[in-house]
């Protein structure tokens, strides 16, 4: 025989198991996964061992992807060497209409 507060119990667990899935549906129905390709340059000198972070707007006001780190998921070879062609998963705003892309490297002193 269940009493009154393990009924209570067990359905609060479910009410919020079910508005943190509700949560989770909408933020996957808000966002989308975006291939970012990289084109290094071949001439001397090109390439860097710098971070690389880029950002994506949007056309509406205060739509962006927000800051992201460009890291290389096939870690078999580091990104931005000369000559190469790098891609990258960045996740942003679904169903954007994106107007520009900034990106921009962090060197490191140590």
């Amino acid at each position: 025989m269940h009493t009154s507060a393990a009924l209570s119990s067990t359905c609060r667990k479910w009410i919020e198991e079910k508005a943190k899935n509700q949560l989770l549906t909408s933020k996957l129905v808000d966002s989308a996964l975006y291939e970012v390709q990289v084109v290094t340059g071949a001439a001397k000198g090109a390439g860097t061992d710098a971070r690389v972070y880029m950002e994506m707007f949007g056309v509406e006001e205060g739509t962006s992807s927000g800051e992201v780190r460009l890291l290389d998921v096939d870690s078999r070879q580091a990104p931005f060497k000369r000559g190469a062609t790098d891609c990258f998963a960045v996740s942003g705003v679904g169903r954007c209409l994106w107007s520009c892309v900034l990106v921009w490297l962090v060197l490191c002193g140590w």
